[in-house]
């Protein structure tokens, strides 16, 4: 005879990836926010605000009411776009601000066909030919079930994101539309990524080449007046934003302060870059800045 088993019964399974991807989606498209505020919670990230049905008008955006005048025409009477009509070029300036996401059968696998240049410099990486599953951290979920959902409810959708810390960007606004089939199946995604980056319009102002960079040397911001300084590449490395200042200037760097210290109100002090292959050292003005709570420093680079 065999001994019954009358020990507890375990935990059940964890569901696979796609039911937690599916359960968080239909959450999200119910307006029920608190498991998705979690996932990026559990990892220590600000979660994203989630807006469905968006109003162009109470968006506030010349953007985003540029993008819908430009889309008119592309879009159905409830305002996705339609695929045969679509036209990427039509959007002008707005070109490099754009994604385009092509949804598979499932829904489940979102890749990226277009990832604005534009997007690309501020974040620091290109998602083009990638997927949603391929980001890091919870974004990895949190963006699919976000695609996921609005697939679901067949509208637009804003969100409202709060970037990583080595981002310069204060938030960042994705206006999502999603793109249908002539069978009115959601196919993809055009969407309108507007950061907004106070900083970095204040860096633009001064007209000689400034970075903003960790202990590392790695450049997170650059001005135009960098941009235009140290675009070389028979000479230079990768331009900034996310190459080295070893990469752009030639120059060894070893930081003589901590960042937070001149972030903390310490004076800003004189520093003198030499350069590695003979060319006349780079002189330029240390000081700190505080974004999300890390510390940076901001080097404008003066004549010798």
């Amino acid at each position: 005879m065999t001994a019954l088993d009358c020990s507890p019964p375990g935990p059940p399974p964890a569901p696979s990836v796609p039911d937690r991807l599916m359960e968080l989606a239909n959450q999200l498209a119910a307006s029920q926010f608190a498991a998705f505020r979690e996932l990026y919670a559990g990892a220590g990230v600000c979660p994203p605000l989630l807006s469905w049905a968006v109003d162009p008008e109470a968006a506030r955006s010349p953007d985003i009411l540029e993008f819908d005048r430009i889309s008119e025409p592309m879009c159905d009477a409830r305002g996705r776009i339609l695929h045969d009509r679509f036209d990427l070029a039509a959007f002008g300036d707005l070109t490099g601000l754009l994604t385009v996401v092509r949804a598979d059968a499932d829904h489940m696998v979102f890749t990226y066909d277009h990832y604005g240049g534009d997007i690309a410099a501020v974040w620091g990486r290109t998602m083009q030919g990638r997927s949603t599953a391929e980001f890091q951290g919870p974004m990895a979920d949190g963006v699919t079930a976000l695609y996921m959902a609005a697939a679901l409810r067949g509208e637009r959708a804003l969100s409202v994101n709060r970037p990583p810390g080595q981002v310069f960007v204060r938030d960042w606004r994705v206006y999502i539309v999603p793109m249908i089939d002539d069978d009115q199946t959601v196919v993809g995604f055009v969407s309108l990524n507007l950061p907004e980056t106070p900083f970095a319009r204040g860096l633009d102002l001064v007209p000689w080449p400034t970075v903003v960079c960790d202990a590392e040397g790695t450049v997170h911001l650059a001005n135009r007046a960098a941009h235009a300084a140290w675009a070389d590449p028979a000479h230079r490395g990768p331009l900034p934003p996310w190459g080295t200042l070893a990469d752009a200037l030639g120059a060894v760097w070893e930081p003589p302060v901590p960042a937070d210290a001149l972030a903390e109100g310490a004076q800003a002090i004189a520093i003198r870059l030499e350069r590695r292959d003979g060319r006349p050292a780079v002189h330029a003005t240390l000081s700190g800045v505080m974004h999300h709570e890390r510390a940076f420093y901001v080097l404008i680079c003066t004549p010798g």
